[in-house]
């Protein structure tokens, strides 16, 4: 947890606590470790950020679908009315396990869902690795 200065506060107020902003690379090497990460924490908090880590899990009807362990990026104001757009990002990593797939950042950002992401122009980006929000 991130100490502030006595008398002080953070510039923002999360929406929900978080462990990490993505998976930390050791959770990656086993699927289940990665499932249990994206049932646990990535459904539940949307500042739980995995812009360019999926899973593959199977859907309502029993076909598997490739989806992101947690939110692709969180958006949000500060205190000082700052708007924010943080992403997860995990570079050149290839170790990852059966079923889970670590996108490179080259073709992540031709992606409709980062372009989107972007198109606000915020007044500031973020790109967040295991770190609390």
């Amino acid at each position: 947890m991130t100490s502030w200065p006595s008398g002080s506060v953070p510039p923002y107020k999360p929406a929900a606590p978080c462990a990490h902003a993505i998976p930390p690379t050791h959770e990656l090497y086993t699927y289940a470790k990665t499932f249990n990460m994206h049932m646990k924490f990535g459904q539940h908090y949307s500042c739980y950020l995995s812009s360019n880590v999926n899973i593959t899990v199977f859907n309502t009807n029993n076909n598997s679908v490739s989806v992101p362990v947690g939110s692709r990026f969180h958006q949000f104001k500060t205190r000082k009315n700052h708007s924010v757009t943080v992403f997860g990002i995990l570079f050149n990593f290839t170790g990852s396990g059966v079923n889970t797939t670590v996108q490179i950042v080259e073709d992540m950002i031709l992606e409709p869902w980062f372009i989107d992401a972007i198109a606000d122009k915020p007044d500031v980006f973020l790109r967040a690795h295991v770190c609390r929000l």
